[in-house]
């Protein structure tokens, strides 16, 4: 009895563990099944187009939906999208006539690689990867050849054992890398975007002009691949351009779904011999075309969406440093100066114009007229501090009256102002500019006069 016992609390902890784990396990049980049947859908229509006389698909999206979907949701769910890929993978092989040993290598062979593809992005690039710069698009090129590269080489073992199949090595592998990688460049990227689209929703007008771009590209591009030859020079310039305009004017997401929607016209159109690709007899030849297009336009709309990103962000970065800077500067009530030593142009901002008594519509003027500004039995210190300046590549500071203005009547007290200037420097250490700030420091100065008139003894305490 007492060792029934222990079995029954052993059954119970484990059934309170099972319910602990239970919803983990149910949204994993959902990837398995959403990630298996559009692997598994996909992979049948890969396999209405093979290559002769190795048996080797053309085409394999299939390899980017779970290479992507590991990349967009992280290493965490590596177990349910294996078992997804293996299931799907194995169907799909036995469905199309495989027989069990060449389905099961070709399955195993199927779920490592995108492991080996995401790994290599999670292990170079970090959990949180996207599409937004040039370093991120080279590295996902590059891990989109490496897991193909390595998978190719163990699926042309299968082939060879279990396929009886008479083809050269080479050619089995190199269709197997071609098939898998640009199945990988076409999918993945559309993934990865919209999983980065959690963290930072998009702005209505870029998914309006964004999904409209994308219809008018699905309309252009389904007329494009399924005209005759001959059209194709009429038509299909205006099916590349835009994914462009997309790469220009919205995130990389919408790009990603460029190249899907044109990569999918392509597979389409080759592997139901529609339009002008159809019109090429010879498979190989067709094949060759396909992929030579896709991966064109593949590289190109992603590189170009990942530059136009990187600018963006540069832009962004720099206008929000300059709103930083200009609270501060308005915060402190500082103007700006920047005096160009070749041309000898002086510019300031609309607070230096108004601490030097000129309006904001003031043209731009020279160091001669600047200096015109300061009192006269002020310009020596002013130009000594404007000389060390030039000398040292320190900072200096000084201050100095402003000269009465014919208009100012003779009752206003004079007013004071204090600049710090840095010199700027070309990579030969040149001086090409001065750069500054100003401050009104009138109140300053006469507190400082007044507290001297009552208590001289406490000047310069």
């Amino acid at each position: 009895m007492g060792h029934l016992g222990d079995v029954g609390k052993q059954l119970l902890s484990w059934i309170s563990s099972w319910r602990r784990v239970w919803p983990q396990w149910g949204d994993h049980i959902g990837l398995i099944v959403a990630v298996g049947l559009t692997y598994f859908l996909a992979a049948q229509l890969s396999l209405v187009l093979l290559t002769k006389p190795d048996g080797v698909a053309v085409f394999w999206p299939a390899a980017g939906i779970s290479s992507g979907t590991l990349i967009a949701l992280g290493f965490r769910v590596r177990l349910p999208v294996t078992l997804a890929v293996i299931f799907a993978s194995g169907a799909a092989s036995l469905v199309g006539d495989r027989n069990l040993a060449a389905a099961t290598v070709f399955a195993i062979t199927n779920a490592g690689e995108p492991l080996l593809v995401a790994w290599l992005i999670r292990h170079y690039f970090g959990e949180n990867f996207r599409l937004e710069s040039l370093r991120n698009v080279l590295g996902f090129f590059m891990a989109a050849a490496a897991g193909p590269f390595v998978s190719g080489s163990l699926a042309t073992v299968g082939f060879i054992l279990f396929y009886s199949s008479t083809a050269p090595v080479l050619t089995t592998w190199f269709n197997w890398f071609a098939s898998d990688a640009l199945g990988i460049i076409m999918v993945a990227p559309l993934l990865i975007g919209l999983a980065g689209l959690r963290a930072n929703l998009p702005e209505r007008w870029e998914v309006i002009e964004g999904c409209l771009t994308l219809v008018a590209l699905l309309a252009v591009g389904a007329i494009a691949f399924t005209a005759a030859e001959h059209h194709w020079f009429a038509i299909l310039p205006l099916g590349l351009l835009l994914p462009i305009l997309l790469a220009a004017h919205c995130r990389p997401v919408f790009a990603a779904a460029a190249v899907l929607v044109l990569g999918c016209a392509i597979v389409s159109t080759t592997t139901f011999g529609i339009g002008g690709l159809g019109e090429v007899a010879d498979l190989h030849d067709r094949a060759y075309a396909a992929r030579s297009m896709l991966l064109a336009i593949s590289t190109c709309t992603l590189v170009l969406a990942a530059l136009f990103a990187e600018r963006r962000q540069k832009e962004a970065a720099l206008n929000d440093a300059n709103g930083r800077l200009q609270l501060a500067l308005d915060c402190a009530e500082l103007g700006t100066w920047r005096l160009h030593l070749k041309s000898d142009r002086f510019e300031n901002d609309d607070r230096d114009r108004h601490i030097h008594g000129h309006g904001s519509n003031t043209p731009a003027h020279d160091h001669a007229t600047m200096r015109a500004l300061v009192h006269p039995e002020d310009l020596s210190r002013f130009d000594a501090a404007f000389a060390t300046l030039m000398r040292a590549s320190d900072r200096c500071r000084t201050e100095y009256r402003l000269a009465p203005r014919m208009d100012q009547d003779g009752g206003d007290p004079e007013r004071w102002v204090a600049i710090e200037g840095a010199v700027v420097r070309d990579a030969d250490g040149r001086a090409v500019q001065l750069l500054g700030v100003t401050r009104d420091i009138t109140e300053r100065k006469q507190a400082e006069a007044s507290l001297q008139v009552r208590n001289p003894s406490q000047v310069g305490h």
